[in-house]
């Protein structure tokens, strides 16, 4: 029986890339010799591995990004002010229809969005790790995912994005945005300072807010990490992010 678990255990870790068990193995390559230095670069990657698993654990549920004011998708900035202001006024059921189906497809797209971000993270640069680790910055390894891995994590998860567009009905619901701003007269837009057509590319939109989100629960599971290391499921982020290991 225990072997079979072992053998389970260790394909699960293979699949995911870090130590559950915490026998200092990562699934059937594990290498419990590892020198420091690998073992420092590893437990950056294991890191991000369980921030991105839980970012789109969080963000996949419903609620995931609209209830959350910190990663809640807004009405385009460039339609804020005054124009959101009489959206919410005069066209109430149109605004919240437009809000809430453009969270819930970043929500939509966040299930199926942990390929792009873990293949994201197996093509990055790790020379620095140290100096992340061992940051006073508590989401310094996020933040460098962030600054490193704008154009891949952009290009993976636009296709997703737009699909989930079309599955949670946002382009209609946007459509009637637009066109609610169009019966409005050139000559009140003019006097009011507010562009004549809108020319928000909405899925760009999308995709970014939606990266934007993920990466915000990436960063809070960077933190917890970093003060509590021993609930990390890497063994090698339990001991690389614990303060007496670069001591």
């Amino acid at each position: 029986m225990f072997g079979i678990r072992k053998k389970l255990m260790s394909k699960a870790e293979d699949a995911l890339g870090f130590d559950l068990d915490g026998d200092g193995q990562c699934g059937s390559s594990g290498q419990p010799g590892m020198d420091r230095n690998s073992m420092i670069r590893q437990a950056f990657l294991d890191a991000l591995k369980e921030g991105v698993q839980n970012a789109v654990g969080i963000a996949s549920r419903s609620g995931g990004f609209l209830e959350n004011p910190a990663v809640r998708i807004p009405w385009p900035p460039e339609l804020s002010g005054h124009i959101e202001e009489a959206a919410q006024r005069f066209l109430p059921d149109i605004y919240d229809r437009f809000v809430t189906t453009l969270n819930r497809s970043a929500e939509e797209a966040s299930a199926t969005a942990l390929d792009v971000l873990i293949n994201a993270i197996m093509h990055l640069d790790v020379s620095a790790a140290v100096n992340l680790i061992t940051s006073s910055n508590q989401r310094a390894c996020t933040d460098y995912f962030k600054e490193t891995s704008h154009m891949p994590l952009y290009q993976g998860m636009r296709p997703i994005i737009d699909r989930a567009l079309e599955v949670c009905d946002v382009t209609s619901h946007w459509d009637d945005v637009v066109r609610a701003y169009m019966q409005i007269p050139s000559a009140v837009k003019s006097l009011s300072g507010l562009p004549d057509v809108i020319e928000t590319d909405l899925s760009n939109y999308a995709t970014t807010k939606a990266i934007d989100g993920l990466l915000v629960y990436v960063a809070d599971k960077e933190t917890q990490l970093r003060a509590n290391p021993q609930s990390a499921a890497s063994s090698f982020v339990q001991q690389v992010f614990d303060p007496s290991f670069f001591q």
